[in-house]
């Protein structure tokens, strides 16, 4: 199980796997629609909040001669349960170029409206002093396939991605850069006012800059530098950002860009763990093989740890992070309840 996600109204929530099938599932794990759709190694997965659309990413080896695949990938939008195509939307419209770099995508998000499809990832050119990928963002009018608003002015590459609850608002994270020639990630918000003309400019850009270059200048942990994960409730933003020792969370006011101090976690990156926020923003999983461990976003303290029998795959957290559920590779789901005090139980 690669993806879970959760209805609006906690009621029900989906299941992703690689061999293609979707299954909806009541809180109390009843199977309400089961869907077959094309299977994806992998696969990048987002669902709308309603769970009546599925976007999944194809990215196939740049030797590929489909010139969809060449260009970065392509993502499919299926309805759900009919497990109808609605459109496939390439990552990069012209040719591939000549460049030192596969172009790619480590990011998609359908926006709650189901209308709108956001893609992130990289380029094939150089997006800055420090060597590495470029980013791309794009947002696609899902119904017309057509491009709302494309940017490859994303000095590093674009790896989170977040709407807000009308749909108006893009929030988009980039990965920074750990080489010697440091740079912080970012996070830019695109409002719909600014979607057109395509400028390449960002309506507000926050700038990471409490990571310190002298601590996350180490050479070839581009990957463990930058916004990892964002989420958007109401008007506040949470993002998990990541450097070459920690794990921070830290929050802002999407009106206002005023933001709060930064908290970071004991979680250290060599540990290799899969680290994701929840859907309110106020808890952080951190998992790795069978054992999954709970945080408190405010005060990043350690709520509670879960076991399962089998190494996990995924988690998902209802819209009122009250419940988690967690995804084996086997195929199990288990739902627990975070309760005070680190109880929890499982269905």
């Amino acid at each position: 199980v690669h993806t879970i996600q959760w209805s609006a109204d906690g009621k029900r929530l989906a299941t992703a796997c690689e061999d293609g099938v979707v299954c909806v599932w009541d809180a109390a794990g009843k199977l309400v629609s089961k869907t077959r759709i094309e299977a994806v190694e992998h696969p990048i997965v987002s669902f709308t909040p309603d769970l009546s659309r599925i976007a999944v990413v194809r990215s196939k080896d740049s030797l590929s001669r489909r010139p969809a695949e060449r260009n970065g990938g392509q993502t499919v939008v299926y309805s759900l349960p009919d497990g109808k195509e609605i459109g496939r939307f390439n990552a990069r419209t012209e040719p591939i170029r000549d460049y030192p770099f596969r172009a790619s995508i480590f990011a998609v998000e359908l926006s709650p409206d189901g209308t709108r499809l956001a893609v992130g990832g990289s380029v094939e050119a150089v997006g800055g002093r420090h060597g590495e990928p470029g980013g791309i963002a794009t947002i696609w009018d899902v119904e017309r396939a057509q491009i709302i608003r494309r940017s490859t002015k994303f000095s590093t590459t674009v790896i989170s991605l977040a709407w807000t609850q009308d749909s108006d608002v893009l929030v988009i994270g980039t990965a920074g850069s750990g080489t010697e020639l440091a740079e912080a990630g970012e996070i830019h918000a695109w409002h719909k006012n600014n979607w057109l003309p395509s400028d390449g400019k960002s309506a507000r850009v926050f700038h990471s800059d409490f990571l310190d270059p002298l601590t996350v200048g180490k050479p070839g942990y581009a990957d463990l530098v930058g916004v990892r994960d964002l989420r958007v409730v109401g008007d506040q933003l949470t993002a998990l950002i990541q450097n070459a020792v920690a794990e921070i969370v830290r929050k802002w006011d999407l009106m206002t860009g005023k933001s709060e101090s930064a908290r970071t976690t004991e979680i250290n990156w060599r540990s290799k763990l899969q680290i994701e926020l929840s859907s309110g923003g106020t808890l952080v999983a951190a998992y790795k093989r069978d054992t999954t461990h709970l945080y408190n976003a405010a005060t990043l303290k350690r709520i509670t740890t879960i076991k399962l029998t089998s190494p996990i795959q995924s988690v998902g957290f209802d819209p009122q992070d009250t419940k988690v559920a967690i995804g084996a590779e086997t195929g199990m789901v288990q739902i627990h309840a975070v309760m005070e005090g680190g109880q929890d139980k499982s269905s």
